[in-house]
């Protein structure tokens, strides 16, 4: 499986769609960085703000930058992989290889999870580094419903938490794309399944909330509000993943 995973990645570096994809997503979201600097105020509610300053800034970024992820990123590069190899025939000159189908979907999830946590971390270190060179230099802050500030360490285990989070809810919507992009014939009908799935699941229930609207329950986790959010995510992530390697690998590729 080491192999596949590494071809995976290996594949996915050279893909000059996805090179493009990465390219224009850091340029969005340094630009989002410049759009919350002309505020210097950080949102939780329309009634809840907050200064912006060296140390706090990254997860507003971020928290502009979600909806991109949701409706651009996310599908681009998942529904990609997932459907649209099946509708060129990419899998039957690999599968005709005579890899396992449950490895190579595993491996796949993998990949895919590898190089989304990377862009994260890179969007971190961008949006860190936008703090210190742009806001409002400080030694301390603050975020929401916590009682206490934060030095320059703690802002950045913070911030890192922040992204960490985010990045769990790009891995559930990865895991989603990919029992949808599997079973689809077509790739606009994926994406358009893919987004129906995340966005109106809030209209069932508002702990899915963090699919559309993720910075408020971000923040109410880091803060010790919010207990059903990472078991949520957690659930999304094993049953759609276990629901792709099961019908990936009942499909047949080689018709």
């Amino acid at each position: 499986m080491k192999n596949i995973i590494l071809c995976e990645l290996d594949r996915m570096y050279k893909s000059k769609k996805n090179r493009w994809l990465f390219i224009v997503s850091t340029v969005v979201f340094i630009l989002f960085a410049f759009f919350i600097r002309t505020f210097d105020l950080g949102f939780y509610d329309p009634n809840t703000t907050v200064y912006l300053d060296s140390l706090n800034t990254a997860p507003f970024i971020m928290r502009e930058f979600h909806l991109y992820l949701v409706f651009v990123f996310c599908p681009m590069i998942f529904i990609e992989s997932f459907n649209h190899e099946f509708t060129v025939g990419a899998y039957r000159m690999i599968l005709g290889r005579g890899y396992s189908k449950k490895e190579y979907i595993i491996a796949k999830l993998v990949s895919y999870a590898l190089i989304t946590g990377l862009f994260m971390l890179i969007m971190y270190i961008i949006g860190n580094s936008f703090g210190f060179v742009f806001m409002n230099r400080v030694e301390s802050t603050h975020y929401f419903n916590i009682d206490r500030n934060f030095g320059i360490l703690g802002a950045m285990i913070y911030n890192l938490k922040y992204y960490a989070l985010e990045y769990l809810i790009m891995v559930a919507i990865m895991a989603i794309s990919s029992i949808v992009g599997i079973i689809s014939k077509n790739s606009i009908v994926a994406y358009i399944l893919s987004l129906g799935l995340c966005i109106g699941a809030m209209y069932i229930n508002d702990l899915f909330v963090f699919f559309f609207l993720s910075s408020q329950t971000i923040f109410d986790v880091l803060s010790n509000m919010n207990n059903n959010f990472m078991i949520i995510c957690t659930i999304i992530i094993l049953l759609s993943s276990g629901a792709s390697v099961f019908v990936f690998d009942k499909k047949d590729y080689l018709d």
